[in-house]
């Protein structure tokens, strides 16, 4: 089995709108959010902090995930039963991908565990 930073890479690569945003990284953002294909407009408001190194797309010290490892990735970062807030702030740590915080906000209320302790983690 390939390590997790092959696997990201891979997904990385096989990733359509990864491809697409990884080539206008290296070519140069356009001038107007108009010129850029739908899918990669979400990312405008933050392109000058995505840089791709060897393969890898990051934000920042953040590196951004392929579709197809969110899922994996967003049970990774749910695996302690923490809050929704130290779930997001693990998260934000190390990896990004659009709609991180609503993901995170939906497995911990969908979390049948978290939601047993809940009424213990209330804040003072």
């Amino acid at each position: 089995m390939a390590n997790k930073e092959d696997e990201l890479r891979n997904k990385t690569t096989e990733d359509s709108v990864m491809n697409e945003l990884k080539e206008i990284i290296h070519e140069g953002w356009p001038k107007n959010i108009k010129d850029l294909p739908t899918v990669i407009r979400q990312y405008w408001s933050f392109r000058d902090e995505l840089a791709v190194e060897s393969g890898v797309i990051f934000k920042g010290r953040q590196i951004l995930i392929p579709k197809s490892l969110q899922a994996d990735i967003l049970q990774q970062l749910h695996k302690g039963h923490q809050s929704i807030d130290k779930t997001r702030a693990l998260a934000r740590e190390r990896s990004y991908w659009i709609g991180t915080n609503k993901d995170i906000e939906e497995i911990c209320k969908m979390c049948s565990i978290c939601q047993e302790f809940q009424e213990l983690n209330k804040r003072e």
